[in-house]
């Protein structure tokens, strides 16, 4: 009886040995998740773009394939927050983040950059093909009402930048491209807000 109990004492504590460790990976592993994603949109952050970005830069230098990105900013966001509360402001925040996800295709990668600005990485698409997709996102927007509560719908636009990568311009780096978008971005701004400049 003696060896039966201390064989179940054995396997009672490597159980919770083993339970221990995995409890321990799970902890890591959703705090490695909890690290790569934006907490109020749910979308990847910006920690977790530049690593990604690179690997499209490698990618598409051995494949010789265009890709193009978009830094996507809400017009006059302060005045909404200024106006209604930064708790409508998030409620803005995430209900673009949806429309983003429900309008663009499941292989574009979005990011929440900053602030109310987003960024997208689209692995596909070259370019001289980006503005009707680009288009049809900004009217989506345009034409969504972000309902904050029930007493409360805000209508709001948005300004777009793009960038393209090429292959054949090698002094271009994924920072390079970024600043090219935000450029195109303030471009977007300074010539009257709700468009897209590319």
């Amino acid at each position: 009886f003696r060896n039966v109990l201390m064989d179940y004492l054995m396997i009672s504590r490597l159980s919770l040995f083993m339970v221990s460790r995995l409890s321990l990976k799970i902890t890591q592993k959703n705090l490695i998740v909890k690290a790569q994603m934006d907490p109020l949109t749910g979308l990847k952050n910006r920690l977790t773009m530049m690593p990604i970005l690179e690997k499209m830069f490698d990618v598409h230098e051995l494949s010789s394939h265009e890709f193009t990105i978009a830094m996507i900013d809400i017009d006059h966001f302060k005045n909404i927050n200024d106006t209604y509360g930064h708790q409508a402001g998030d409620v803005v925040l995430v209900e673009l983040a949806n429309v983003l996800r429900k309008t663009l295709r499941g292989g574009d990668l979005i990011f929440r950059y900053g602030g109310e600005e987003f960024l997208v990485i689209f692995p596909h698409i070259i370019q001289k093909e980006i503005l009707p997709v680009l288009e049809k996102l900004r009217k989506t927007i345009e034409k969504h009402v972000f309902v904050v509560d029930e007493n409360l719908s805000i209508s709001l636009t948005v300004s777009v930048g793009t960038a393209t990568f090429v292959p054949s311009e090698p002094s271009c780096t994924p920072l390079e491209l970024i600043k090219k978008s935000d450029e195109k971005l303030y471009e977007a701004k300074e010539t009257g807000r709700n468009r897209v400049m590319h």
